[in-house]
């Protein structure tokens, strides 16, 4: 401020301006001199760009964009954690499956200078609903910002009894709707939605889960016949959602013919080793259903059947 000396020689953080410096030496001697501070210019920083924005389980979002240089940091914008500040080149944010979350990301290199920000890109939301136990509809918002666009929406299904996933349905669309496999056995439906990008990074963009159900049911046949052909040759129970059962038969007077057990789900038509005649047979059935997840329902029936040779 020119009203008092300094014996450091070296100022920092100066704005634009002219300036005038005094040196005095040890003879008080003064030299005075005009210095001029010009602004640096500012170089010119490409926008950043993300590679993708993606579910990474059921309650994490990643993020990942590619690497700059000269970045001395990352600022990533989004509407739950406003601004946030990374050196990585990605990033986990905790989010509820409940809407779409958009990202963008600025590079600010060592000088401080900051970049425009990048495209926004978009988590994918999947929805989905079960009508009447038989058709599954999903519809997801279209991924956008890849330079090329989407190649293919994948739809999955995440099989839990074994941990593995199957290809349902690769479509362009953004809605899909397909039949319940009456032969399926599972009570749940675990959804997700793969959007693949066309050329460029051959990034991926994974949706949420979504948990869809069908009505657990049982029911026995009415008839069977025990004859060797390798069709209805033996007595259970047919049903979705069927986690064990126990099943018992009588003749009509009420005798036992038969109880299943851990090894032995079924009836061949045989008491004792031999084959019973053809006729009216009793039934009845104990059997625990799943329901939902991780609950299961019980379910007693009683009726009769017709063994036919």
């Amino acid at each position: 401020n020119g009203s008092a000396y300094n014996t450091d020689s070296v100022f920092s953080q100066l704005k634009a301006d002219i300036y005038t410096v005094k040196i005095k030496d040890r003879n008080n001697c003064i030299l005075v001199r005009k210095v001029i501070v010009n602004q640096p210019n500012k170089p010119s920083l490409l926008p950043a760009e993300v590679v993708r924005a993606t579910w990474a389980n059921d309650s994490m979002v990643l993020l990942q964009w590619k690497s700059y240089p000269k970045a001395l940091f990352y600022k990533v914008s989004s509407k739950l954690a406003n601004t946030t500040i990374v050196t990585d080149t990605f990033m986990y944010q905790k989010n509820p499956q409940t809407e779409i979350y958009n990202y963008q990301i600025s590079v600010v290199d060592s000088c401080n200078f900051l970049n425009q920000k990048s495209l926004a890109h978009s988590t994918l939301l999947l929805n989905g609903n079960m009508e009447d136990s038989r058709f599954i509809h999903l519809q997801w918002n279209s991924y956008k910002s890849w330079l090329n666009g989407v190649d293919i929406y994948n739809v999955y299904r995440y099989h839990p009894e074994n941990n593995s996933i199957e290809n349902v349905f690769a479509t362009r669309d953004t809605f899909i709707a397909f039949p319940v496999n009456p032969a399926d056995s599972n009570v749940e439906f675990v959804l997700f939605v793969e959007a693949a990008e066309l050329t460029g990074n051959n990034a991926i963009s994974v949706s949420n889960r979504v948990y869809l159900y069908t009505e657990p049911k049982v029911w026995m046949p009415n008839a069977f016949s025990p004859n060797h052909d390798g069709i209805n040759d033996v007595l259970l129970p047919k049903g979705v959602g069927l986690k064990n059962y126990t099943l018992i038969v009588y003749d009509r007077w009420g005798n036992l013919l038969f109880k299943s057990d851990t090894t032995i789900k079924s009836w061949d038509g045989k008491y004792q080793g031999e084959a019973v005649p053809m006729g009216t047979y009793i039934y009845e059935l104990q059997a625990n259903l799943y329901y939902r997840r991780e609950s299961e329902r019980e379910v007693f029936l009683k009726g009769s059947f017709q063994l036919m040779r």
